[in-house]
């Protein structure tokens, strides 16, 4: 009797992992998953905000130079 049960066991490792394993590790799949989409989120949210800094940047040279001429307009 213990014969087979070193047997089965012996069987069910050369299966694969256990289902506690197999648990654990669909576990750290998701959680990966989730990590990286969120990284892949934030990228595309600092992307666009570095286009809208880009974009408030001229437009900011634009009106400080309309102030410069406004200005110079006034002397």
């Amino acid at each position: 009797m213990l014969h087979e049960n070193v047997k089965l066991l012996e069987n069910r490792l050369r299966a694969g992992l256990c289902d506690r394993c197999t648990v654990t590790q669909d576990v750290a799949k998701k959680k990966q998953q989730d990590y990286e989409t969120s990284q892949l989120h934030s990228l595309q949210h600092i992307t666009i905000l570095v286009n809208e800094m880009n974009v408030l940047k001229k437009e900011n040279k634009k009106l400080l130079e309309e102030v410069k001429n406004l200005r110079s307009m006034l002397e």
